[in-house]
């Protein structure tokens, strides 16, 4: 016996991963506007009824940036901050608001990520 099959369906959810990260010329500015975006990412999405426990802040980091210099070696010229909000979705009408939105509110600093299922 041989078969095959096949079986085609929209997407009915969206995963989307966002991120933000932030350079600034010590760790506490770099820390700070970081948070800062995240909190207005979340906040954004919130009021467009977006679940709390749809969202979930997967990570938080901050780090050196460095140059290197002849003579000197690396050299540190500012801080990134940099986290990441992990969001499901259902993939209905008007979901690319939701996600235009979520850019709007993390500006310059906002990264995007996302998977339909």
């Amino acid at each position: 016996v041989t078969g095959y099959g096949s079986a085609n369906q929209a997407p009915d959810a969206l995963s989307l991963s966002i991120g933000v990260e932030s350079r600034r010329g010590t760790v506490e500015a770099a820390y700070s506007a970081a948070g800062e975006a995240m909190s207005a990412v979340v906040r954004r999405l919130s009021t467009l009824n977006v679940p709390s426990a749809k969202m979930a802040t997967s990570t938080m980091n901050i780090r050196a940036e460095t140059t290197w210099k002849d003579g000197v070696g690396n050299v540190v010229t500012g801080y990134v901050g940099s986290g990441t909000l992990a969001v499901s979705l259902e993939f209905v009408d008007g979901v690319e608001n939701v996600v235009a939105a979520a850019v709007q509110a993390g500006g310059d600093d906002l990264r995007l990520a996302s998977r339909c299922q």
